[in-house]
């Protein structure tokens, strides 16, 4: 009997024991398999490790739990404490100067020299106390470099005012002229501005109104200054005409405009012509001809028109003169 319960002892611990490893081994295993192996490149976190001017530093920069190499800096030069702590002052005279660090090293150092400032007594009580004496008044202030409180000087009581205008920024025009509502003198109230001529919120393209004084052209705003008449001359062999030439003889039409975007030619010659050139013509028919173009501006409203006279006559007889036969 006594075997028996010390045999299931032994059996209990025995099943314990299997299980407890059996269970380490498989967290064991988990544990193994869930984690990333990685090796340290260096010894240990604050390691330096320099390369001429440069140096790089060992510690953890990532997510594994090895050590690595930091990426490379460039090693500052070195420097030395001109002072002992920040705060320290130094006089020399009326003079003095304070130990900081006012550059990008590490080092402490002098601030420049400063003069001390004389001690000085308040004027007045406070900020903003005024004084008056008849119309005059002066403000309590404190208007230098020290840290005490002073009178400012005297001034006059400005009289009572009137606001001429309504608000800050409201404007109103005359013309093509503008003014503003603001504050532009020493008192509380508001007042025009002085007259702004050609102000772009009094005028502009489409008013109906052709402002050349403002710039306003037939080119910039034709709505407004409309387009310039067209203006067309023409010559024949360099004359107004009327010219007078033999029959089958050669002229030269020439013809310029202005303000024009295309000229057609009528009469005794036709077609669509360019705004200014030459054409030579010989005059085969005996007769008066009359040669005439006409240009139109670029809304085809306005023409120009211009003509001139050449009248071809014909050419002389052809006298033949035989030689006399005489007769013995």
């Amino acid at each position: 009997m006594k075997l028996n319960k010390l045999n299931k002892k032994i059996i209990s611990i025995v099943l314990t024991g299997f299980l407890l490893t059996t269970l380490s081994s498989v967290l064991f295993s988990v544990n193994t398999v869930n984690s990333e192996t990685c090796a340290d490149e260096c010894a240990y976190v604050g390691q330096t490790q320099t390369s001429g001017d440069s140096y790089r530093t060992c510690g953890n920069y990532d997510s594994d739990c090895c050590y690595e190499w930091s990426q490379w800096y460039t090693n500052e030069p070195t420097c030395a404490d001109e002072c002992a702590y920040v705060g320290q002052t130094q006089t020399l005279g009326d003079s003095y100067r304070t130990c900081g660090n006012y550059d990008s090293d590490c080092c402490y150092e002098w601030s420049q020299w400063y003069t001390n400032e004389p001690t000085c007594a308040d004027e007045c009580a406070y900020v903003g106390q005024t004084q008056t004496l008849g119309d005059f008044y002066r403000t309590c202030g404190n208007y230098d470099s020290d840290c005490c409180y002073e009178w400012s000087q005297w001034y006059t009581n400005e009289p009572t005012c009137a606001d001429e205008c309504a608000y800050i920024g409201q404007h109103q025009c005359s013309g093509t002229s503008g003014k503003t509502c603001g504050n532009y003198d020493s008192d509380c109230c508001y007042e025009w501005s002085s007259l702004q001529s050609c102000d772009s919120q009094c005028y502009s393209c489409g008013d109906g109104v052709c402002n050349s004084t403002c710039g306003e052209t037939s080119s910039n705003c034709s709505t407004d200054c409309g387009c310039l008449s067209p203006l067309v001359d023409i010559k024949a062999n360099s004359s107004n005409g009327p010219i007078t030439v033999s029959y089958e003889n050669n002229i030269t039409l020439s013809w310029s405009s202005e303000n024009s975007v295309s000229c057609q030619a009528s009469g005794d010659w036709s077609g669509t012509k360019a705004v200014s050139g030459s054409q030579v013509i010989q005059m085969n028919e005996v007769k008066t001809n009359t040669f005439t173009i006409t240009c139109q501006e670029s809304t085809g409203t306005e023409t120009d028109i211009d003509s001139v006279t050449v009248v071809v006559t014909p050419n002389p007889p052809v006298v033949i003169t035989k030689p006399a036969i005489v007769t013995y």
